[in-house]
């Protein structure tokens, strides 16, 4: 069922290992670059160096910018679990029952708005599991931080 969700881990290891790589020849360039004899072999090792810092930076530069696109995705699934939990605490439960529409509300076509479907048990789960995500990763940030 979440095999496409790991599937994404290599694409992130990926990314840092091609970091990686980029650095280690920087390095090894400028290894050469010192080791020149002529001129031309130095110019020609600085432009392959240029180069080389510049994918790197992209690529850095992307793997930053990823928060924000996490960010955007979590909003995206709690948004709807947010919503619903909203419809059913805010509207259904404390507006309703002000206007005396709690419970059984039978015989009270005012009252129609102020009910909430009845949602099955896998959506339920659904939404258990996106407050238990957003939980856990504060408390992963948490632990994270530095002492």
């Amino acid at each position: 069922m979440f095999s496409w969700l790991l599937s994404l881990i290599p694409f992130f290891g990926t990314i840092f290992n091609a970091i990686q790589n980029l650095t280690n020849k920087i390095v090894d360039l400028r290894i050469i670059e010192a080791q020149a004899a002529t001129d031309k072999e130095k110019i020609h090792a600085e432009e392959n160096i240029k180069v080389l810092e510049a994918q790197r930076d992209v690529l850095i530069q992307q793997s930053e910018r990823s928060d924000y696109i996490t960010s955007l995705t979590r909003i995206g699934f709690a948004l709807p679990a947010a919503i619903i939990l909203w419809k059913v605490y805010v509207w259904d439960k404390c507006i309703g029952s002000l206007l005396g529409c709690s419970g059984i509300t039978d015989g009270k076509p005012e009252c129609i708005k102020f009910t909430t479907d009845a949602l099955d048990s896998n959506l339920w789960w659904v939404i258990f599991a996106v407050i238990c995500f957003y939980f856990t990763q504060n408390l992963a940030s948490i632990w994270k931080r530095p002492a």
